[in-house]
């Protein structure tokens, strides 16, 4: 009899259609015997499969890549491409290796039985079939099949979520060590304040007694109708020394803060000509204010000496000129950062004050704040001016921060605490 391979197919599909379940498993028959497709499709659409069918290699292998099938029930001798050789195909395809392979053939030595599996096959039944094998090895193979693939999703869905997992961990770990080593910076920097401060009380102690005994021999000097030069070069020294004291009580925060509400765009508009002054030829000065910046409550003239010493820093940074930026903005400082900056999360107006300058590497930059860390000459430089700045803000109860890269100028952001009420106006 000569049934056609469409009207099998067809069959089939309307079989399936009947069959139990929505979605029943879907059952890929290979054979070049139109009679051998017959017959085992109609048994297995009785069981409610979904049954495709192919008559050689060739087409076996566009349709399992099309349908991507649950289950090849295939002979081994077939023209063109034989069963072996498409099963082999189909292992080495990565899409399709893991569908399952049964092969029904009249081959029965054990070398075609060893040669089945060696290239992959799950079963091999011998013709003639017997319907109660052929239909518990299906319904076998279908369900490890399945569990298989259930087993894989999880397992794809657990590494999803350990890796989801193992990245949060990394974060926080890299956050946290972030946190411990801005800890480690700031109770250095504490510890250097208090040796700072103890340093320049005792300095002070001693510049008071040198400052007094030279008062007193220019008083005599002078009742006595004499004048010493010396005493007038031991005066500058010791008013230079006092303002190095200040520097160092500044950074030690003992310096005595005069705090008052004040609006930070306002300090800066009335620097403005003399920041201009302090920048060289050949910079150009953009100053950015946010109308709407909420009030802090500092120090004026300690404000005003944290912008000078930035903007100098800044200028020096800039020997052949560059861009020199002021910014102001309110900002909302979280709990990452507020560790970093060592200050309380909440919100802060922030002054940005950026160079195009010469940068600086990662290990200058965790020790700039430190006092008498300079990179620059001795003679045009005392290592000072950023100290007195960490210490004013730490005083205030704000941070500074600084973003750098050799080459790429440098960013200073200096944070001062909002005050809840606004200033009264003028």
């Amino acid at each position: 009899m000569n049934i056609g391979l469409d009207e099998i197919d067809q069959q089939a599909r309307q079989g399936a259609a009947s069959g139990r379940g929505a979605r029943p498993p879907t059952i890929l028959l290979v054979d070049d015997s139109a009679e051998n497709l017959k017959v085992v499709a109609t048994l297995l659409e009785t069981e409610g499969y979904d049954i495709r069918i192919a008559r050689d290699g060739r087409m076996a292998l566009e349709r399992a890549a099309r349908i991507m099938p649950d289950l090849i029930l295939m002979d081994a001798l077939m023209p063109l491409i034989d069963g072996f050789e498409t099963c082999r195909r189909l292992k080495a395809d990565p899409r399709l290796h893991q569908i399952p392979v049964i092969f029904l053939t009249v081959l029965n030595s054990p070398g075609d039985l060893r040669k089945a599996f060696d290239i992959g096959a799950v079963d091999y039944i011998i013709k003639p079939i017997q319907e109660p094998e052929l239909l518990a090895r299906v319904r076998t193979h279908l369900t490890v099949h399945r569990f298989q693939q259930d087993l894989e999703r999880k397992v794809e869905q657990r590494t999803q979520e350990l890796m989801v997992a193992n990245r949060k961990l990394q974060q926080e770990m890299a956050r946290r060590c972030r946190a411990e080593e801005h800890l480690r910076h700031i109770q250095r920097m504490e510890a250097l304040g208090q040796l700072t401060g103890r340093i320049s009380h005792d300095f002070n102690n001693i510049l008071s007694v040198i400052s007094a005994a030279n008062d007193l021999l220019v008083k005599r000097l002078r009742h006595a109708g004499l004048c010493l030069d010396e005493t007038e070069v031991i005066g500058n020294a010791v008013d230079r020394a006092a303002r190095l004291i200040g520097q160092l009580r500044a950074f030690s925060r003992r310096e005595t803060l005069h705090p008052e509400m004040i609006n930070l765009n306002d300090i800066i508009r009335g620097m403005e000509d003399m920041l201009r002054i302090a920048g060289s030829e050949g910079i150009v000065l953009r100053i950015s204010l946010d109308p709407d910046l909420r009030p802090v409550r500092a120090d004026t003239a300690k404000i005003e000496q944290i912008i000078m010493n930035l903007v100098v820093n800044a200028v020096q940074a800039m020997p052949d000129g560059g861009n020199l930026t002021l910014e102001t903005h309110t900002a909302t400082v979280g709990r990452d950062r507020a560790a970093t900056l060592g200050v309380e999360a909440g919100d802060y107006v922030e002054l940005v004050v950026a160079d195009t300058g010469i940068g600086m590497d990662e290990a200058v930059r965790r020790r700039i704040f430190e006092p008498y860390f300079t990179t620059k000459d001795p003679e045009t430089g005392s290592g000072l001016g950023l100290s007195t700045v960490y210490g004013i803000l730490r005083q205030s109860g704000g941070g500074v921060r600084a973003e750098s890269e050799p080459g790429k100028g440098a960013t200073f952001r200096v944070y001062l605490p909002v005050c809840a009420v606004a200033p009264p106006s003028a």
